[in-house]
């Protein structure tokens, strides 16, 4: 819970700037639980892995921050929050602009069309392309169809929504982890694809 974060805060800060994999999903963190981590996490350079879904996050600023600062983050669970379309364009500059994320996911959480914005400049993201890319329960699918038949061709739409089952993700081998979710991450799995990123809605 919230009342909490402040031994989480302290913790965090007597840990190895080493960390690579932090997992926080499920604990009620609310905003200023994700504020702190934007402080804490200040120089962690080594984490790749950070899961928040379920934490009731909603601070877009706290989430860029840092999404700056640890450069090398490759998998970012921030679905089932409270993000919405206020907070929404530092998230999506960040997102845009990072160097190494390859796996993102949004589900379930309250952005309307800018999704469908942010998924248009990520598919053009051809220095890193992203391996797997989820918004769903994010719009109605009668939106993101309006949407990409008024300003793409067929062509451009179908490989879009080539979908496949769910899928767990492996876990990671790494020898600097903590984790503290009350849950494993459930990923909705495209079909691999080498060019365009692959994308979940």
């Amino acid at each position: 819970t919230e009342s909490s974060v402040p031994v989480l805060e302290r913790g965090l800060r007597g840990t190895s700037k080493q960390l690579q994999v932090l997992r926080l999903a499920g604990n009620k963190l609310g905003g200023s639980g994700l504020l702190m981590l934007a402080e804490v996490l200040t120089g962690f350079e080594q984490l790749n892995f950070l899961d928040v879904a379920a934490t009731g996050a909603d601070d877009g600023h706290a989430l860029q921050k840092i999404l700056l600062d640890c450069a090398s983050m490759r998998t970012l669970d921030a679905s089932r929050n409270q993000f919405d379309a206020d907070c929404w364009e530092p998230i999506s500059t960040a997102l845009v602009d990072h160097p190494c994320l390859e796996r993102v996911n949004f589900a379930e959480n309250h952005l309307g069309l800018n999704v469908l914005r942010l998924l248009c400049r990520l598919c053009d993201r051809t220095e890193k392309p992203l391996k797997m890319l989820s918004f769903l329960s994010t719009i109605p699918w009668s939106v993101f169809l309006s949407f990409f038949f008024s300003f793409y061709s067929l062509v451009a739409v179908v490989p879009l929504l080539a979908f496949a089952s769910s899928t767990d993700v492996p876990s990671i081998p790494c020898t600097t982890t903590l984790n503290a979710s009350r849950r494993e991450p459930n990923w909705r799995e495209l079909v691999h694809r080498e060019d365009p990123c692959n994308c979940d809605v």
